[in-house]
């Protein structure tokens, strides 16, 4: 069932955090409730690009193989190329030769698919749509480049990094856009809120992105940002404008995590509620069981 256009999925990342979104993203699948707007942050922008594909447990496979492969995720991609994830491994050679990705079905769907991303010039939030960014696989690579330990992308003439510290939660870009309603899948359980950042992070930061003062500061205020964040959620949800679904129980795996039994019971889980959670979104959406 199609979704109408005034109602945006908005997908959290969190590095393999992200696998609970890709659990949720394949019930929705699988009970064929397609969203015309959809708007994802690193993790959530590749599980969101698996979902306009129509690509039923490829996120879950993705981040379950990449975070065992070297080819991916190494200190010696840091040593040799300066990052720690090979998003040209991922983007590239993955699709065609590990887990081909359906390509034409993610070209032909008209929903809109955004991917969140963090200005290297200016430490703000910057948003790609599929349909009009020419170079959106690089995009969703940037969306997904945590800071310190990834280089910066270079997409259409400027650089990116990692949507977390502007947009971790991208769901401002569809309020903004007029949408009425938002469907948000988090990556944290209700009571989490990023602790303050510590003044040797503060140090550290000022540091390394010493030629970029304003994307150094969206880094230290990253906490603030998305505590903001939530606190806005809340309050449309208490609207009647945000329906969220996220993990009843404070997550303990990392952005890295590499324990393949910890990363699918995460995956299951997120499966399991949306599971739990379609009919009380079936009200929130307006939409009758066929």
């Amino acid at each position: 069932m199609k979704i109408a256009n005034d109602v945006a999925l908005v997908l959290q990342g969190g590095g393999t955090r992200g696998i609970f979104v890709a659990g949720v993203l394949d019930r929705l699948a699988k009970e064929e409730i397609e969203f015309q707007y959809v708007i994802g942050t690193s993790a959530g922008a590749l599980g969101g690009s698996n979902y306009i594909s129509g690509d039923i447990g490829r996120t879950q496979f993705l981040i379950v193989h990449c975070m065992k492969s070297v080819k991916f995720a190494s200190a010696a991609n840091l040593l040799f190329t300066g990052t720690f994830f090979n998003f040209n491994y991922l983007m590239n050679t993955v699709p065609i030769k590990v887990s081909p990705m359906n390509f034409d079905r993610f070209n032909s769907n008209p929903a809109k698919f955004f991917v969140a991303t963090t200005g290297v010039a200016d430490g703000k939030a910057h948003y790609f749509e599929k349909s009009s960014c020419s170079q959106f696989l690089k995009a969703i690579a940037a969306s997904s480049s945590l800071p310190f330990i990834s280089k910066p992308v270079l997409v259409e003439g400027h650089y990116y990094l990692d949507g977390g510290p502007a947009a971790a939660i991208p769901f401002r870009k569809p309020i903004e856009d007029g949408l009425s309603k938002i469907v948000v899948v988090e990556t944290r359980d209700p009571t989490y809120r990023k602790p303050e950042t510590k003044k040797s992070t503060i140090r550290r930061t000022k540091q390394f992105y010493r030629k970029h003062k304003e994307l150094s500061q969206a880094i230290i205020n990253a906490n603030k940002t998305y505590n903001d964040d939530v606190e806005e959620i809340n309050r449309l949800k208490d609207e009647g404008r945000a329906f969220v679904i996220q993990p009843q129980q404070p997550v303990t795996i990392g952005r890295a995590e590499r324990n393949e039994k910890k990363l699918n019971a995460l995956y299951q889980e997120g499966y399991d509620l949306m599971e739990s959670m379609l009919p009380d979104l079936k009200r929130f959406l307006g939409v009758d069981d066929e």
